[in-house]
């Protein structure tokens, strides 16, 4: 949480034209409601991303699978900076995708938000499609 927290408030403060002080409390507020047994609440799995060859952690997934729904849906992809732009989250993304398809699913879903352009084109090169857009307009 320490990781993703600072990252996923930063671009929700941006994406929503809020205060960062703001965003840091609703993305605290939503972890609670997602994650009321931290990473032991049910259906909800945390992978380390660590290649085979050094056996190093590069970065981590976090995503929630929905059986009654048969779909799956990832939160966060995340790749430390120094590993980025190597292929780990496309790796990642393809094992992840696997993973669901074993236990069922039929739909992958994620969020990418506007300001984050090279997460959107990432997910596009792995088949990720929009399905909808939210919009808001500053007032």
């Amino acid at each position: 949480m320490e990781i993703m927290l600072p990252a996923y408030a930063a671009e929700r403060a941006a994406s929503d034209h809020i205060s960062l002080d703001d965003a840091t409390a609703f993305a605290r507020r939503q972890y609670a409601q997602l994650l009321p047994e931290g990473i032991n609440t049910p259906w909800h799995r945390f992978v380390a991303i660590v290649p085979k060859t050094d056996q190093i952690q590069v970065g981590f997934v976090w995503y929630y699978i929905e059986q009654q729904r048969r779909e799956a849906f990832i939160y966060e992809l995340w790749i430390h900076e120094p590993f980025r732009r190597k292929g780990f989250a496309t790796a990642a993304l393809n094992a992840v995708a696997a993973e669901v398809r074993q236990s069922g699913c039929e739909r992958l879903g994620l969020n990418v938000f506007a300001t984050n352009p090279g997460a959107a084109a990432l997910y596009r090169k792995c088949g990720f499609e929009v399905v909808s857009q939210h919009m808001n307009k500053r007032l």
